[in-house]
């Protein structure tokens, strides 16, 4: 079957009627429409009946659509300050000065997480030398952690309002002064004022916007830069104890201070110098982004990290007092163990990027937590040399594999990355807590056991079994399509960004052969006409490709992709002659009250059931605020796309043959246009009338025209 390419090139240079766009199902054309909107004077947007007369008018003809949607979008671009009326380009997602900037941010893990990692070498000898429980000594270390995570709920915010430099020569002033200061300290209050307050203090102030500008500068690969920067943090945790283990006997307390003090200060210079943020300020907006917690997915995330992060920094601060105490190691055979607990973490912090990548971030975080509860139960058993350093390696590695992936896991879960600085500072800032309180719960247990470590290793274990419970759930939602993205879909890729390749769609091999999709399947058979069933497979197959080559870590688990198959099946389910006419409902709310019952009965899983009916009442309502589920997303992207031709550059060619040539459209355009006139004739107050010039859309479909 001859199948010219000539009307889906004009569509990939922008030289057709309809493009979608990512809100109110308005349209607009190419990219010269984009440079007249550039230079367009400011239209009044005073007068609502103005607006809603526009939005009526795009119902008529496919070429007054253009003129309209272009108006509509010089309307919205009025609306955005001078700073982001043109979109900034797309991360670099490598390159020199994006490395040098992973660089940079290595450097500042190292000075801010490897210092507070090394406090477990301070801690002993804080509590062989001035002689106060273990218990107290903690809360210094506690404090610089609790201050270096807290003001990252502040100082995060200052990357995205373009505050980034100041942030950075405040954080690293204080810092620096404060580790100065603590070489002249001798006494509890006077550590606390300096190690614990102005340390922490000022690491806090640059640590989170540097993470969070590291995030701006890539896409793809950004667990793997997140990854590489945190492994900073095992850095430092192997210079400074070691440093600390070699000068204290030659220089004593207060020159190894002033070394690690020069040390920051040089590493911080090279800092100030190379550093810089790459997206414009955003200067709106509050410093606590609330609508966060709105969201199961970052509500479990940080539930799971707070318990993880409260059981951690106890182990790393009192494994070498554990091993003084209970195995009778000598002081410097104890600071090995704080140097290995976080040299280990320095491979650990990257390949799990890696995996992430590949796997998405949840994924990689399952396992990982499984082995820590199953080590951190572990520790009890130990008592001598050799099982304290085997402990220390394992624990180590899948701590630190944690730690490292947060940010990026964060990163993932954020629908707009110009909050991604708000964001990561709210879940340091929730994390703080853990870490003031963690290590002085423990210390206080082992305090009230008489010396015994048994209740405070219960549980740190505990709190750990805890926290792989909360990512669980956060995974399930995550591989049912329940994450949060922008109804606008910003997170989408234009066409400059998108890598859209050939790729062999064999629909034998992704289609899933589930007891719940063949019972769906067979459903949708028997009660939808063959052209609306072959959509439906057309639509499944362009949502892979989509995810395949835009959306990556989207595939969580096969779950997803089941989940995908049968919202496909049911998203059309009410368009059938006998369901338009068995109810007053918009064929998109009915449609998805069958699929919610329909799969209920089939046995899927209740969170995946309301993901498909979500997803189906949500198809066609796009927007430009709020949030949508992913799975809402993806079925409004491939619908879109086969009803529309809408955004072409996100499935090569050479796909739409392929699926084309296994479910023929039989004439789909026209078939489903006639069903959106039925529609509104016999519902006028239906869904599909808030879509202007639907139907005319539909039927103008130039992309798939010579396919029908």
């Amino acid at each position: 079957m001859s199948k010219p390419h000539e009307p889906y090139d004009q569509a990939e240079k922008g030289e057709r009627d309809l493009t979608s766009t990512a809100g109110s199902g308005e349209s607009f054309s190419s990219h010269d429409d984009f440079e007249r909107i550039e230079q367009h004077e400011e239209p009044s947007l005073q007068d609502p009946d103005e607006i809603r007369s526009t939005q009526l008018s795009t119902t008529r003809a496919s070429h007054d659509l253009r003129r309209t949607a272009s108006n509509v979008l010089a309307k919205v671009a009025s609306r955005l300050t001078t700073h982001s009326i043109v979109d900034p380009p797309p991360p670099p997602d490598g390159g020199l000065h994006a490395w040098t900037q992973v660089a940079m941010g290595t450097i500042c893990a190292m000075t801010t997480w490897g210092l507070v990692n090394s406090y477990g070498a301070f801690q002993s000898y804080y509590t062989l030398n001035l002689g106060l429980p273990a218990s107290t000594v903690s809360w210094i270390g506690s404090v610089q952690n609790f201050l270096t995570f807290f003001i990252g709920v502040f100082s995060g915010r200052a990357l995205d309002a373009g505050f980034f430099m100041p942030a950075l020569i405040i954080g690293a002033t204080v810092q620096v002064l404060g580790i100065f200061l603590t070489s002249l300290s001798t006494k509890y209050w006077q550590l606390m004022l300096t190690q614990g307050i102005m340390t922490g203090l000022g690491g806090g102030i640059f640590f989170t916007p540097a993470m969070g500008l590291i995030g701006t500068y890539f896409s793809g690969k950004r667990a793997l830069a997140m990854g590489m920067a945190s492994a900073g943090s095992s850095v430092g945790g192997i210079i400074y104890p070691t440093l600390v283990q070699q000068l204290l006997p030659r220089l004593g307390f207060a020159w190894t201070a002033r070394v690690l003090g020069f040390l920051n200060l040089g590493l911080l210079i090279v800092v100030m110098i190379f550093m810089r943020p790459r997206l414009p300020p955003r200067r709106s907006g509050p410093i606590v982004d609330l609508s966060a917690f709105k969201e199961p997915t970052y509500v479990f995330l940080t539930a799971c990290c707070f318990f993880i992060i409260w059981a951690i920094y106890f182990t790393l601060y009192y494994i070498s007092s554990y091993a003084i105490e209970v195995a009778g190691v000598s002081f410097t055979s104890a600071l090995n163990l704080t140097i290995i607990i976080n040299g280990v973490g320095l491979p650990a912090r990257i390949v799990p990027s890696f995996l992430a990548a590949r796997f998405g971030q949840l994924n990689t975080q399952v396992p990982i937590l499984l082995v820590l509860t199953v080590v951190a139960f572990s520790w009890i058993a130990v008592r001598d040399n050799t099982g304290l350093y085997i402990f220390t390696v394992i624990y180590g590695i899948v701590s630190a594999a944690f730690q490292g992936l947060v940010p990026s896991t964060v990163a993932s879960i954020t629908p707009e990355m110009n909050k991604f600085g708000t964001r990561l500072g709210m879940a340091f800032g929730i994390l703080s807590f853990a870490a003031l309180t963690g290590p002085s719960i423990g210390g206080a247990l082992q305090g009230a056991m008489d010396g015994s470590y048994l209740g405070a290793q219960l549980w740190s274990a505990t709190a750990n079994l805890k926290g792989r419970i909360n990512i669980m759930s956060k995974q399930q939602a995550s591989e049912f399509g329940w994450d949060a993205v922008p109804r606008n879909r910003s997170n989408v890729p234009s066409e400059a960004e998108s890598k859209t390749a050939p790729i062999d769609i064999n629909f034998e091999a992704i289609w899933p052969k589930t007891s719940v999709v063949k019972q769906a399947d067979e459903y949708a058979k028997a009660h939808l006409t063959k052209e609306t069933y072959n959509h439906s497979l057309r639509v499944y197959c362009y949502g892979h490709a989509i995810i395949t080559q835009h959306f990556p870590t989207w595939s969580s688990s096969p779950s997803f992709f089941e989940t995908w198959a049968l919202t496909c099946l049911f998203h059309d389910i009410s368009t059938t002659a006998e369901n338009l006419q068995s109810t007053h409902l918009s064929f998109e709310f009915h449609g998805g009250f069958l699929a919610l019952q329909n799969l209920q009965s089939f046995g899927s899983p209740q969170p995946q059931a309301e993901s498909v009916c979500e997803a189906i009442i949500r198809h066609q309502d796009p927007g430009e605020t709020g949030t949508i589920s992913r799975m809402g997303q993806l079925v409004q992207l491939a619908t879109e796309f086969d009803n529309m031709g809408w955004q072409p550059y996100l499935i090569h060619r050479d796909v739409i043959e392929l699926v084309v040539e296994k479910f023929p459209r039989l004439k789909w355009s026209g078939c489903f246009a006639g069903v959106i006139q039925k529609e509104i004739e016999a519902k006028p107050w239906c869904h599909t009338t808030a879509i202007p010039g639907f139907k005319e859309a539909v039927e103008g479909n130039e992309v798939m025209r010579p396919y029908d």
